[in-house]
């Protein structure tokens, strides 16, 4: 993929986090996908604050950006 988003829960689900992790291990190793959080609930999970990470408030902040 060339765009990864993962849409913020009040609860973070365990297959968002996998899903996650396994686009930040590929941007590690090929600089792809670029990766955004969109939604309120960014302070529910750590990994949403790693530099490949872009945050964003709503999706159509990323739509402008693809």
């Amino acid at each position: 993929a060339d765009v990864f988003i993962l849409l913020t829960n009040e609860t973070p689900g365990m297959g968002s986090t996998t899903e996650l992790g396994i686009a930040l291990a590929s941007f590690d190793i090929r600089k792809k996908p670029k990766i955004f959080v969109v939604g309120k609930h960014i302070e529910s999970n750590m990994f949403y604050f790693l530099p490949a990470v872009n945050l964003r408030k709503s999706i159509n902040e990323v739509f402008k950006e693809i």
